[in-house]
């Protein structure tokens, strides 16, 4: 199996920025679409995969704001799914103690291979410059990709 792996950092500083981005990841994902058509049958499989720092709590069913609807649509128009994340928090602000889940794996909808959960990293938290933990999944293809 082959992958080809995107990431996203939608930004939080308005819906105008988020739209921009928006647009741009559309046609990152319509090329990698392209590519995965004109090369399956050199690696058997070729899948997409979006790790994103969607700035939204995509998950969190009790909130409800045009940015989640606006991330959410565009997931679907481009036939990508989030895989099963748990319940824990991926981004902890720097000096807060308190996180929320605003990080998030997304793969082509309807794979056949049926993708594992997510794992969130927490035991790299402090290891990193980063106020955000990585996350793990298994594709079900016998490797673990961070």
């Amino acid at each position: 199996m082959s992958l080809i792996v995107v990431t996203a950092h939608l930004p939080y500083s308005g819906l105008e920025a988020l739209l921009e981005a928006r647009s741009d990841l559309n046609g990152v994902i319509v090329s990698c679409k392209k590519h995965i058509q004109s090369n399956t049958s050199c690696c058997n499989k070729v899948s997409l995969l979006v790790g994103m720092d969607a700035n939204s709590q995509l998950l969190n069913d009790s909130l409800h704001d045009e940015r989640k609807t606006c991330i959410l649509e565009w997931l679907m128009s481009n036939d990508l799914e989030l895989l099963p994340n748990p319940d824990e928090p991926t981004h902890f602000p720097w000096g807060q103690s308190v996180g929320q889940q605003i990080d998030f794996v997304a793969v082509d909808a309807g794979r056949r291979d049926n993708p594992g959960p997510t794992v969130v990293m927490h035991e790299l938290r402090g290891l990193l410059t980063s106020d955000h933990l990585p996350l793990r999944t298994c594709l079900n293809c016998g490797k673990i990709l961070v």
